[in-house]
């Protein structure tokens, strides 16, 4: 059985839920603000990331480190998928990921004059809360992060001419 959240912005687990759903597999989709909710009856948490940082730390959707937190609190395993070409290099030099925003339109269409909206759309969750990088490498330690892409994928760490 597979929970799935609706993952904002664009409610992408929609289609990670009919896929399953198609699949035969029993799925149950959720808002993402039910995570804790339900958390209880999870076995494992598996998310993807948008990007990798040196430090081993990922950056996915708005919401996965707050999944992050609530899966710690209930000794639930925290597994990324994702290929290690998604690390970013840049961060081994102090740069981070900008988190983009987008509009607040995307929230609320007409709100309140003078009400601020914020709406971003990924968040870091930090290596601490993730059990393992489950990659081309196999299971990879957040820790051991850059050593392995720099074995596996030299190149990225070549500084240009």
């Amino acid at each position: 059985e597979v929970f799935c959240t609706e993952t904002r912005p664009f409610l992408q687990g929609r289609i990670t839920a009919r896929e399953l759903v198609e699949a035969g597999i029993k799925t149950t989709l959720i808002v993402d603000s039910a995570a804790r909710f339900f958390m209880n009856q999870i076995d494992m948490v598996i998310v993807g990331a948008d990007a990798i940082t040196s430090e081993g730390n990922i950056i996915n959707k708005i919401g996965t480190s707050m999944i992050a937190l609530a899966a710690r609190e209930a000794r639930t395993p925290f597994y990324v998928v994702s290929e290690l070409l998604k690390f970013d290099p840049a961060t081994m030099y102090g740069e981070y990921e900008k988190i983009e925003e987008r509009s607040a339109e995307e929230v609320w269409a007409n709100p309140p004059k003078g009400l601020i909206i914020r709406n971003p759309v990924f968040d870091v969750t930090r290596r601490d809360f993730i059990h393992g990088i489950i990659c081309e490498e196999g299971v990879i330690s957040p820790h051991l992060v850059s050593e392995v892409v720099k074995r596996r994928y030299p190149w990225i760490f070549e500084q240009p001419s």
